[in-house]
């Protein structure tokens, strides 16, 4: 496959991850009672159209899976810049898979689970328990992700895979996840729209990008 069609696919894929994920959010989870949650918050979230809140799941999870191709791409991208060893690129893949199947097997199989048995008769304090563990499972999958930004940050910054600039804005959102995720309110969305707005950013990168990765040499002499 070339370099061109290989770019392609990894740019769409991030950008279809980030508007299947916000399709999503939109549809279902914006819905979804937050830590300690009162009964009142548990039945409606329990009521609401099943159709929708499948959807939504449905959404989420092709988002999450596309996020894997993104990634995927970024990889083959850092670590023909990186060379050597290369392990910086691969614990920035390894953070990224991580993050996936956290969000996947803890966050949103713990969010359904908790709206089946919840319209399955399990009491309201049963269904909040599910969804406060989908809720800290979110919580693990930021600081994943913290470490795949700071990863791609230094090997973009050290070996100019892309644009220095993308690997500034990276290191900041890697910077901003860990103080945010002891307290998942309002204050903790915002690595992740900062996070949405960068995969979008580095998507729209590898759609424009027609030249092969700058192989090593060439690369720490640019980013000299």
């Amino acid at each position: 496959m070339s370099e061109r069609t290989s770019n392609l696919i990894g740019g769409a894929s991030g950008l279809a991850a980030m508007l299947a994920t916000q399709l999503g959010f939109v549809v279902a989870t914006h819905g979804t009672p937050g830590l300690g949650a009162s009964d009142k918050q548990i039945a409606d979230f329990v009521g609401q159209s099943s159709a929708r809140f499948y959807a939504g799941g449905f959404l989420d999870l092709l988002g999450f899976v596309l996020f894997v191709v993104f990634a995927g791409r970024l990889w083959a991208i850092l670590r023909r810049a990186e060379a050597s060893d290369g392990w910086l690129s691969t614990t920035a893949l390894g953070a990224a898979l991580a993050a996936m199947a956290v969000a996947i097997s803890g966050h949103l199989s713990a969010q359904g689970a908790a709206f089946y048995t919840g319209g399955h008769g399990a009491g309201a304090r049963t269904v909040a328990t599910l969804l406060d563990l989908g809720a800290f499972a979110q919580l693990s999958s930021g600081m994943l992700l913290a470490v795949f930004l700071a990863a791609t940050a230094v090997v973009v910054l050290r070996h100019a895979a892309l644009p220095r600039w993308l690997g500034w804005f990276a290191a900041l959102v890697a910077i901003v996840f860990p103080p945010t995720l002891p307290f998942p309110n309002d204050l903790a969305d915002l690595p992740v729209m900062l996070l949405v707005l960068w995969v979008v950013s580095a998507s729209v990168v590898l759609l424009r990008r027609r030249e092969d990765a700058l192989p090593a040499p060439a690369a720490v002499h640019a980013a000299a």
